[in-house]
């Protein structure tokens, strides 16, 4: 913690999430909803003052006017920081794609795979199918 007594002592910059909901439309999950008092206050500058991975990608699309982030939907919880930070910084936030990874269901296909016998080109479009619990109009817009 920065005191006055000193100032010189390291430490982090931290942004203060403020209590409320805090939405977003996500093109593959539809409306999302996170609560504000649920996310701890998070780091932006660590103490070697270098930025963090929050800090950093929101900062990036800002400059680079990105208008659509798809990413795996591992970083769902990141992404209300990043909403947060978007406003902000008076920035509109891009629409966001949270698709299903291979990292996030992988415990769902490892033994299938690894039981020997399996095409190693259907790997790659294993990886890119939704969960089958998925309702049919959202696996289309999974994978098109």
């Amino acid at each position: 913690m920065l005191t006055e007594q000193n100032p010189a002592a390291p430490h982090v910059i931290r942004f203060r999430v403020e209590p409320g909901t805090i939405e977003l439309h996500d093109l593959i999950r539809g409306d999302v909803a996170f609560e504000g008092d649920l996310i701890d206050d998070f780091v932006l500058l660590r103490s070697d003052k270098h930025p963090t991975y929050h800090l950093s990608v929101v900062v990036d699309d800002i400059d680079m006017a990105i208008t659509h982030v798809a990413r795996g939907d591992d970083h769902l919880s990141n992404t209300p920081k990043h909403v947060v930070l978007f406003r902000a910084f008076g920035a509109e936030p891009p629409l966001f794609a949270h698709v299903f990874s291979c990292s996030t269901h992988h415990y769902l296909l490892r033994d299938w795979l690894h039981s020997g016998g399996v095409d190693p080109d259907m790997d790659v479009r294993l990886c890119v199918m939704p969960p089958p619990q998925m309702p049919v109009q959202m696996a289309r817009a999974a994978i098109t």
